[in-house]
């Protein structure tokens, strides 16, 4: 705020546009549904070329809408598929806490 600058102002004008464009946008939740909280967790295993890193992604869904998401790239690099995936899993189980 003490020193603004034009990159500042550039991400004011995005964060703009993205509320102006998304407006419209809801989650729908179905009152009928018996489902309460599903969870879902997945990985890839060392896409990334130059890292060897694997992806984390998960979201959540409530009644059929999705609450909560996130993607990024684990900070270690797994030896396999399964390590990938149990990362993943304990991440994601540590975000419920």
């Amino acid at each position: 705020m003490t020193n603004p600058s034009n990159e500042h102002y550039q991400a004011g004008l995005y964060l703009h546009r993205y509320l102006l464009n998304t407006c419209k946008y809801w989650i729908v939740y179905d009152r009928l549904s018996n489902e309460s909280v599903v969870a879902h967790s997945n990985s890839d295993w060392a896409q990334d070329p130059e890292s060897c890193k694997s992806v984390t992604s998960y979201f959540n869904l409530m009644t059929y809408g999705v609450t909560s998401w996130m993607s990024y790239q684990q900070k270690i690099i797994a030896l396999s598929l399964t390590e990938a995936e149990y990362i993943a899993l304990s991440d994601y189980g540590h975000q419920l806490v």
